[in-house]
Formats: C-alpha cells, structure tokens, sequence
C-alpha cells in the first residue's frame, strides 16, 4: 500500500487527536436557526461561522472546557439574497467574515460584531463558494477567492476591495467549489457543475490542470495539509483523491450512499470528512491507500452540506457539521447525548 496524505507531513500544533472518528458522537448541538444552514467555517481560537438561505450569519465562540459557546452575534444587516458559503480572514489586522450571496457580491463582515464593512464587486452570478488564503501555519491572510455561477473564480485583495485576478474560460457552468493551495500561495482549485475540477497557477493566464472523472455535479473540494493530493465531492455519490505529483490521476474514489457535498481536511491530514445527501456525515482515514471508512457521524434530519474541522485545544469537540435541518451539530469523543 502507497503513504496516504498525511505520509510524510509532521503533526503540527493545533492538529486533530489521535481518537479513532468511528467512536464520536454529537456533543452539542446549535440552537435552531432560521433556514437551512448552507456554510460553515471555523478559527483556530474556536469561533464557528454559519450562513443560511434567509441572508443570516452567525458566529458563535465555543467554550475551550465545557459544552456549547461562551457568545454568539447575528449579522445586524441581511443581505436581500440567501448566502452560500462563509469564510474567515484579515483585513488589515482585523478579522473580519466574507459571505458568498446570490445577489453575485462578497460581503465583508467585521469579525467583532457583524458590520457590513464592503460588497465586493466583479461577478455577474450568484456567488457559490468563497475561501481565504491560510498561510503554512494557518494563520489568516487579506486574500480571498470566490466562484460563481458565471462560471469563474475572482482573486480579491481584501485589503484594497478590489479584484486582481479572474480565471475563466474553463468551467462551461456554475462553479461551485474553489479553495487556495495550502502551501504553495500561487495554486488555486476550482469545481463546477459541468462534473470538471481546474488547478489554477496564477502566474499563468489558463488552468495548469484538468481533473476529469467525476459523473455528476461536483461539490466540495480540498487540499490536503501537506499539499500533494487534492480531494473532491461530488453529486456523483463519491469523493475522489487526486495525487497532483504523479501524473495528476486519482489514487482512490470513496463510495457513499448518496450525494456528496462540500468536505474538509483535518489539519493533521489523517482524516476527510465528506457531508452528504443522506443526512450523514462520512469521516475517512486518509493515511494508507486504500482510504477506510472510520466513522459515520448520524445526528441531523436533513442533508449535510458543509463540515468544517475545531483545533484540538477545545478538547470537547474535533468536527463539526451544517445541514438543511437548520442546525448545526459538533462532534467529539464523548458518549454522552447531545
């Protein structure tokens, strides 16, 4: 059997414990909130984002030793349009949020209290998925990338609220995933309805790179932590890994019942985590090909549209995942109820 993702990448401060996924269970489990939760995104200081088809966003701050958050907010001023996907970065040294909404802007939040700060504009379709730029040690930075159903991925300067960059002319549909490269500040991924992913470099003025295979909608995607494999979810009903040092072909394709949707990485790099259509969420073990399923994480009423990874340092929870049944739930290795 091939080294996995994780094969030769050193646990890093702020990675996943070593527990084994197949024994977590909902720990806690979010207040109901106003529509289907479509995005969620967290910080290595514990705070977890959503964002709901009603134009809300919330923010909550879990308590690091005990079950559930020391304060939440509600964005003071909805957008008219329903958000897609939440991201947290910097602007200038502040935090701040970027929603992705169907009105084709990216608003920018401050991360204190919810103020709309600016609406970035350069698309002419719904916004479907937006990511901040992380630096190796995962830290937050001003840049940010975002994909639309006008078929392109926009490169912001967050600081200056301008667009410095548009990849086009690849995608035939609505691009629905897109993610910076974890290492390599230059390399961007994208995914699209037309069942095709890209891998961008932005020194050039075209795709680096095709990723064909998948048979229906793709969804989700990520890198992995050390930067050689690339993950991505599909309406296919699977996740397909990407080796993008040999040949760029897939090292694994991961069954599941029925659609995938978006997925993450731990930070350790030894586990994926897919939501689906089945109101579950799939965890695998990543660190040997062929990937094993180690847990199936069953808990919402509604399909499973984002999971997003906590640092080890809240101790209670590692996971946590965003459905249409309105709430969100967080996951750890405690066999209490929620």
């Amino acid at each position: 059997m091939r080294d996995g993702p994780n094969g030769e990448t050193a646990p890093a401060e702020g990675e996943q414990p070593t527990s084994n996924p197949s024994v977590w269970v909902a720990v806690w489990k979010s207040p109901r909130q106003g529509m289907q939760i479509h995005g969620i995104d967290t910080t290595v200081s514990s705070q977890v984002a959503t964002v709901c088809w009603d134009g809300s966003c919330d923010v909550f701050e879990l308590e690091p030793h005990a079950r559930g958050f020391m304060r939440s907010w509600k964005q003071p001023a909805r957008p008219s349009s329903g958000l897609y996907a939440v991201s947290f970065g910097l602007k200038g040294e502040k935090r701040i949020l970027a929603t992705a909404c169907m009105d084709s802007l990216c608003h920018l939040l401050s991360g204190e209290d919810g103020r709309l700060l600016q609406s970035l504009k350069g698309h002419t379709g719904e916004v479907n998925s937006l990511n901040f730029q992380r630096d190796v040690s995962g830290g937050l930075t001003n840049r940010l990338v975002s994909g639309s159903d006008d078929m392109t991925c926009v490169v912001w300067d967050v600081e200056r609220g301008l667009p410095v960059q548009t990849l086009a002319g690849e995608h035939e549909e609505a691009v629905y995933g897109v993610k910076f490269h974890k290492q390599d500040a230059c390399l961007v991924a994208s995914v699209a309805f037309d069942r095709m992913g890209f891998l961008w470099d932005l020194r050039q003025k075209s795709a680096a790179l095709r990723l064909e295979g998948h048979r229906d909608d793709v969804i989700g995607l990520d890198f992995s932590p050390c930067g050689k494999f690339l993950a991505t979810g599909s309406d296919d009903s699977t996740c397909r890994l990407w080796d993008l040092r040999r040949t760029f072909t897939t090292v694994d394709e991961l069954q599941h019942a029925m659609e995938v949707k978006r997925i993450a990485w731990s930070p350790c790099g030894r586990w994926l985590a897919a939501g689906s259509s089945d109101c579950t969420a799939y965890v695998w073990n990543t660190e040997r090909m062929p990937c094993t399923l180690e847990g199936k994480l069953e808990g919402h009423t509604a399909q499973i549209f984002d999971v997003a990874w906590l640092p080890s340092s809240l101790g209670w929870a590692s996971l946590v995942t965003a459905s249409h049944d309105h709430h969100w739930i967080a996951w750890g290795p405690s066999l209490d109820d929620v």
